[in-house]
C-alpha cells in the first residue's frame, strides 16, 4: 500500500514546522536547565538539533553562514589530536585517545579512569597522560555528522588518530567500548565504530569479521537484537546492528533476516515498542510499517511551544524531536521533511554531499 493511501483514511494533525525550528535554535544556543546533567554529552544534542533543521530544510535559513561558522570552530575545538594531551610534541602521548570530545567539560575535570590504569598499560596506552581529556566514540560519530550537515569538508579532522584510536576501542569479542578504560560496551559504539569509518572512508580501524560476530552473538531467537549477548532485545540495539552490517557491506551474513525483518514489524503499535510489551513511543524503525498511524503518533507528541515528546503529552527533548522527524520523513508527504537514509541517518542532501565532495575523503 502506497503511503498515500495508508494516511488519506486518518486524521493526520498539522506539522509545526516553524515552531520546531525555533525549538532546535532554542536547544542549540541554549539548553534548558534539566538538561545540565548533559553537559558531557552536548555534541549528541548539538547533532539532533542540526539534524532536525536539516530534515526540515530549514538549516541554511535558520542559521547563517556566520552562526554555522561558529558551530564549525566550536566542534574542532573539541578535537584531541595526538601529541595534545599532556602539551608535548610526542605523538605517541595520547594513543587510543584521539576523535572528539562531548564537549569543554571533559577537558577540565579531574581524570574519570584512574580505576582503568591496568587496563589502559594492556593497550599500550599511556597511563600518565590526563585521561579525563579524551574523545569520546558516540561523541566523534556525532561531531562528523554534524560537520557533514554543515558542509565542513573535513579538511581539518585528524583521520589518522582517529583510525588508530579505533583499533584500540574494539575489544576481542569485535565489541567496541566508548573510551579507554571504560566498561561499557555494547551495539551503540559498534555502530559508532561503523560510521565513523565510513565517513573517513577508512576500515582499517574496524575488524569487520569480529564486528559482525558480535552481531550474530547478540540476535536472539525471536529475530531482536540486544546490547550485549543473552541480554533483552531493544529496538535501539536492533537499529544499530542491522545499520551496522549494511555499512560493513554483511547483511547477507544474517541467517535469520526474516525473523529479524519481523521482529521490528511486530513493534508498531501506532508509534514503536522500544522492547516487546512496553508502550509505544517515538524511537524506532518506520520502513515497512503503516505509515498513516506512525505520522500521527509522531504528530499527536508535538509539544505546542516546538520539539516532540516521548510520548504523547510528554515534555519534548532533542533526542526525541529529532528522532520524531526522522521517523516522519519515510511516514508523511511535507514539502519541507527531507527524507533520511536509515543506516547513515542522515538526510539525502547531506549524504550526497558527502560522495560529490571532498568532504568524503579519500584514503
Amino acid at each position: 500500500m502506497s503511503l498515500e493511501q495508508e494516511t488519506k483514511d486518518i486524521s493526520i494533525p498539522e506539522l509545526n514546522v516553524d515552531k520546531h525550528v525555533r525549538y532546535f535554535k532554542r536547544c542549540a544556543d541554549l539548553l534548558p536547565h534539566h538538561f545540565l546533567e548533559m553537559e558531557a554529552s552536548r555534541m549528541t544534542l548539538l547533532q539532533f538539533c542540526i539534524g532536525g533543521l536539516d530534515i526540515l530544510s530549514q538549516l541554511e535559513t535558520a542559521l547563517s553562514k556566520d552562526e554555522r561558522n561558529e558551530i564549525i570552530e566550536w566542534i574542532y575545538e573539541q578535537q584531541v589530536v595526538p601529541g595534545n594531551i599532556d602539551n608535548t610534541n610526542n605523538q605517541e602521548s595520547n594513543k587510543g585517545y584521539c576523535g572528539f570530545r562531548g564537549g569543554p567539560l571533559i577537558s577540565t575535570i579531574t581524570p574519570l579512569l584512574k580505576h582503568a590504569d591496568a587496563d589502559q598499560a594492556k593497550c599500550g596506552l599511556n597511563t600518565t597522560a590526563n585521561t579525563a581529556n579524551c574523545a569520546n566514540l558516540a561523541a566523534t560519530y556525532s561531531a562528523l555528522a554534524t560537520l557533514a550537515m554543515l558542509g565542513d569538508d573535513f579538511s581539518r579532522v585528524n583521520r589518522k588518530g582517529i583510525v588508530e584510536t579505533l583499533r584500540t576501542l574494539q575489544k576481542p569479542n569485535g565489541s567496541f567500548i566508548p573510551h579507554p578504560g571504560a566498561v561499557e560496551c555494547d551495539m551503540r559504539f559498534l555502530y559508532s565504530a561503523c560510521i565513523v569509518s565510513y565517513f573517513l572512508n577508512d576500515w582499517s580501524g574496524v575488524d569487520i569479521d569480529k564486528a559482525t560476530d558480535y552481531i550474530k552473538q547478540c540476535t536472539r531467537y525471536d529475530g531482536g537484537v540486544t546490547q550485549e549477548p543473552y541480554q533483552e532485545s531493544h529496538g535501539g540495539s536492533y537499529f544499530c546492528a542491522i545499520a551496522s552490517l549494511k555499512l560493513m557491506g554483511k547483511l547477507d551474513s544474517l541467517a535469520n533476516k526474516r525473523q529479524v525483518l519481523e521482529w521490528g514489524l511486530r513493534r508498531q503499535i501506532g508509534g514503536f515498542q522500544g522492547r516487546v510489551n512496553k508502550p509505544e513511543d517515538i524511537l524506532g524503525g518506520h520502513e515497512y510499517i503503516h505509515h498513516g498511524k506512525a505520522a500521527k503518533f509522531v504528530l499527536d507528541c508535538q509539544h505546542p511551544t516546538g520539539g516532540i515528546g516521548k510520548m504523547v503529552s510528554n515534555h519534548p527533548d532533542p533526542l526525541h524531536s529529532y528522532l520524531g522527524l526522522v521517523g516522519l520523513s519515510y511516514s508523511l508527504k511535507h514539502p519541507q521533511l527531507r527524507q533520511v537514509i536509515p543506516h547513515l541517518n542522515l538526510t539525502s542532501q547531506t549524504s550526497e554531499r558527502i560522495h560529490s565532495t571532498s568532504v568524503f575523503l579519500k584514503p
